[in-house]
């Protein structure tokens, strides 16, 4: 190679490593930190923010008796853990029916589903630990007129998405547009 191609390959080379670090997506901005909670599992264990530290997470929130949002949700959830099996990435959702939705009636439920208890935790807790957990993850939560015997549980949609260091990275609906924006923000933040 002469000595007049090589400044115009230096500048190249330039060129392409500054497109490579400029193509590089910035890790995603927290929206807030996650709280602290501690709730029972379907396997009747204490189950929470501890257990889920130094790992990312998806929580959302259901109940076995919804005949609505919840297993669209949940649908969604399972579409999630499909899609990032073999990554860390744990599942959380908690019940926001906690009188009926107990550890047996959560352990019963999740076996209606894909769940590999491993890795997806179903929980429960008092009325107060419950809305306590919502509304420290922003979401809304109130209890409506029954109709029949279900109750009528206004709560989010969304899968809330936990970096691993605890902050909340997305906040998006639980539909197929959710799970892949969940699935960016986890590959920005590991990068």
């Amino acid at each position: 190679m002469g000595t007049a191609t090589q400044p115009f390959f230096r500048s190249l080379s330039l060129i392409l490593w500054g497109l490579a670090v400029g193509c590089r997506q910035p890790s995603p901005e927290p929206i807030a930190a996650a709280p602290a909670f501690a709730l029972t599992d379907q396997h009747n264990n204490t189950f929470g923010s501890t257990q889920l530290a130094n790992h990312p997470y998806v929580i959302a929130f259901i109940f076995t008796r919804c005949p609505t949002i919840c297993p669209t949700i949940t649908k969604h959830m399972s579409d999630l853990a499909i899609a990032t099996e073999g990554r860390d990435l744990e599942m959380v959702s908690v019940t926001v029916d906690p009188e009926y939705d107990t550890p047996v009636i959560l352990n019963e439920w999740s076996k209606k589903w894909p769940i590999n208890p491993k890795r997806w935790h179903l929980l429960t807790g008092t009325q107060a630990q419950i809305e306590a957990t919502s509304s420290g993850f922003m979401q809304g939560l109130q209890a409506l007129e029954a109709e029949g015997d279900v109750p009528n549980i206004a709560h989010s949609e969304r899968l809330i998405l936990v970096d691993g260091n605890g902050q909340i990275l997305g906040l998006p609906h639980a539909n197929a547009d959710g799970v892949q924006e969940v699935i960016t923000l986890l590959n920005k933040a590991s990068q």
